[in-house]
């Protein structure tokens, strides 16, 4: 059984251009992606979607959740986009997520493009994981939403954001998508099994891996390892102000120029129907 999945697809008709599909990160949905939308919407059609348990997608669905079942609702966003095959971009969770798409389904796959990704959750990881599975069931979700963006915002970006960082949690814990604590126990515990690094070797796509040095959740050292496991891929280590967890964000830019030209070098033709709802 698959949870309803609300998704759309963004950037044109039928025919007009490759499709990307955006595979969002932990406890968030297709919002994530507004500020590579722009930028991939002139050559691309881009299939978005948001995860069971956020956003529109209410129902959580039976039993955990977890990187794959995230990846389940990526490809469920595929068939009912009647996209069969597409450029795959995952960011975090997402890109765990991503990386068991491409290899659960090659055929599905054109390329391939981690942000700020991990194929094995090391002890440094589970416990952060750990300690926000925690906020959210002790202390609630606001401290665990305040947490979060500490930790995946650069010093400067919380600095620069200052009280601001907490007005911003409160709104984004009041909107209606908000996950429960229930949803984002589940997806942070899945966080913490996950592990694929032993896989990797059998992923054939081009692959895309970005990471930033001051990335305070995620250490760049899984984007070089996963980089160095993957036949062929290609690794991009951004460093410097704002090269943090939430790359997409602050270095949107840089970020957007090396997705664009990635997938503009691996742009084959394409047999899709697309649709949105």
């Amino acid at each position: 059984m698959t949870a309803r999945i609300s998704w759309e697809v963004r950037g044109g008709t039928s025919g007009a251009g490759e499709a990307v599909l955006l595979v969002p990160p932990l406890g968030r949905g297709r919002a994530s992606w507004s500020n590579q939308l722009p930028a991939l919407l002139d050559a691309h059609r881009c299939v978005l979607f948001d995860p069971r348990g956020i956003g529109e997608s209410k129902d959580a669905g039976p039993g955990p959740l977890s990187a794959a079942t995230l990846a389940e609702d990526a490809v469920a966003a595929l068939d009912a986009a009647g996209v069969e095959r597409a450029h795959v971009v995952g960011w975090s969770l997402g890109a765990a997520a991503a990386t068991l798409v491409a290899l659960d389904h090659p055929e599905r796959v054109t390329s391939l493009s981690l942000l700020t990704p991990w194929a094995r959750t090391d002890a440094h990881l589970a416990t952060a994981f750990r300690v926000l599975r925690d906020l959210v069931e002790h202390a609630g979700a606001l401290s665990a939403e305040v947490a979060t963006l500490w930790l995946i915002l650069s010093r400067s970006a919380v600095n620069a954001a200052g009280a601001g960082l907490v007005d911003g949690a409160q709104a984004d814990c009041a909107d209606p998508g908000y996950p429960s604590a229930e949803t984002m126990r589940a997806y942070l515990d899945g966080g913490i099994a996950f592990d694929v690094l032993d896989r990797l070797g059998t992923v054939a796509v081009p692959t895309l891996v970005v990471g930033g040095t001051d990335d305070r959740l995620v250490d760049v050292a899984h984007a070089r390892e996963i980089a160095a496991a993957v036949p062929g891929a290609r690794l991009h280590v951004l460093e410097g102000e704002g090269a943090s967890h939430a790359l997409p964000v602050e270095r949107a830019a840089e970020v957007n120029q090396l997705l664009t030209a990635f997938l503009a070098e691996h742009t084959t033709t394409d047999q899709t129907t697309a649709a949105h709802r």
